[in-house]
């Protein structure tokens, strides 16, 4: 099975969604993994809720790009659910 470093390249420098096992989600620069394996987000936005409960605010991120309010994070890799590109729009998936 694939691991979230598997797709560093696919994914580096690139804004991404993050979806975590709290109920919470993130839109940042994706900087990669530390040495400790936490996830590394830069210039970044939080919300409370998953990607159906933010709707609106990612189809604005999408459209105006992200309104950074946190300049970096690290999120332990086993709390995050799910991470994709932000221009892929997986909110609209419906999964």
């Amino acid at each position: 099975m694939a691991t979230l470093q598997d797709r560093d390249a696919e994914l580096h420098d690139s804004t991404v969604v993050v979806e975590t096992s709290k109920d919470q989600t993130f839109i940042g620069r994706y900087l990669g993994f530390d040495e400790k394996g936490n996830l590394m987000l830069g210039s970044l936005d939080h919300f409370h809720g998953g990607l159906g409960k933010n709707v609106e605010r990612l189809e604005q991120a999408l459209q105006w790009g992200v309104w950074a309010s946190i300049d970096k994070a690290f999120l332990p890799q086993e709390e995050v659910t799910r991470i994709d590109l932000l221009n892929r729009a997986p909110w609209r998936q419906g999964n």
